[in-house]
C-alpha cells in the first residue's frame, strides 16, 4: 500500500491514541483452506479468550468465492477483462486503459491498492460495528449476571430475615399463651381446693366453666 495511507501516532503521544488499522490481504487462492469467503483475524488473550483491543486486524479474502453477495461480485470484476461485463460499472472506463494498454500497466497497482483501501475501509467499518456490539451484548450480560446475582442474594436474605422474624413472634406468642393459661388453670385449681364455687372461678380467671368443672373432676 502507497506510504500516505498509512497513519500511526507521533512520539510522546499515548497508546490509546493509535488508530485503527487493518492489513487486507485479496488472495488468489483460498490460504488458509476453510472455504470461507473472508477471514478476519484478530488478536486474543490465550487465558481467557477476550479480545486484546490493539487496534489491529487482518483480512484475508478468498478470490476464489464469487457468488453474487457484494463481496463476491467484487471478486468477480477482479478477474473481469471485458469493462461491460463488470458488476461494478464505475471501474469499467479505466478497465480498458489499465488491462489493455502499456501505459497503463504502471497504474494498474495504485488502482488496485485504492480498490482495497476503499473495500477496506467498508469491510472494517461493519466488523468495528459488529465486535462492538458483540462486546456491548457480552457486557450486558456478565454486568446482568452479576446485579441479577446480587438482587437476588439481598432479597433472598431479606425473606429470610422476615421468616425468622415471623416465626420467632409466633413462637413468642404461642408460648406466652400457654404460659398464661397454666397459670390461669393453676389458679382455678387453688380457688377449688378452698371451696370456691366453679361459676365464680369461671368469672376471675376467664376460663369456660366446662374448663373449670374438667379441673375440679381432676381433683
Amino acid at each position: 500500500m502507497k506510504n500516505d495511507k498509512i497513519k500511526v501516532t507521533s512520539a510522546g503521544h499515548d497508546y490509546e491514541e493509535l488508530p485503527e488499522t487493518y492489513v487486507i490481504f485479496i488472495t488468489e487462492n483460498d490460504v488458509l483452506q476453510r472455504n470461507l469467503p473472508i477471514y478476519n483475524i484478530d488478536r486474543y488473550i490465550g487465558q481467557n479468550m477476550e479480545l486484546f483491543k490493539d487496534g489491529s486486524h487482518i483480512i484475508y479474502v478468498n478470490s476464489q468465492i464469487q457468488d453474487d453477495t457484494p463481496l463476491g461480485k467484487l471478486m468477480q470484476d477482479m478477474y473481469c477483462t471485458d469493462p461491460a461485463k463488470l458488476n461494478y460499472k464505475e471501474f469499467a472506463p479505466q478497465m480498458e486503459f489499465l488491462k489493455h494498454s502499456k501505459d497503463g500497466e504502471g497504474e494498474m497497482r495504485d488502482l488496485f491498492e485504492e480498490y482495497a483501501h476503499q473495500v477496506g475501509q467498508q469491510i472494517g467499518q461493519q466488523l468495528a460495528q459488529q465486535m462492538g456490539q458483540q462486546i456491548g451484548q457480552q457486557i450486558g450480560q456478565q454486568l446482568g449476571q452479576k446485579i441479577g446475582q446480587q438482587l437476588g442474594q439481598e432479597i433472598g436474605e431479606k425473606i429470610a430475615k422476615e421468616k425468622v422474624k415471623e416465626a420467632t413472634k409466633k413462637a413468642t406468642m404461642k408460648a406466652a399463651k400457654t404460659t398464661k393459661k397454666k397459670t390461669l388453670k393453676d389458679m382455678a385449681l387453688k380457688m377449688l381446693k378452698r371451696g370456691d364455687s366453679v361459676e365464680d372461678v369461671a368469672e376471675i380467671t376467664s376460663l369456660p366453666p366446662e374448663s373449670v368443672r374438667a379441673l375440679q373432676a381432676s381433683m
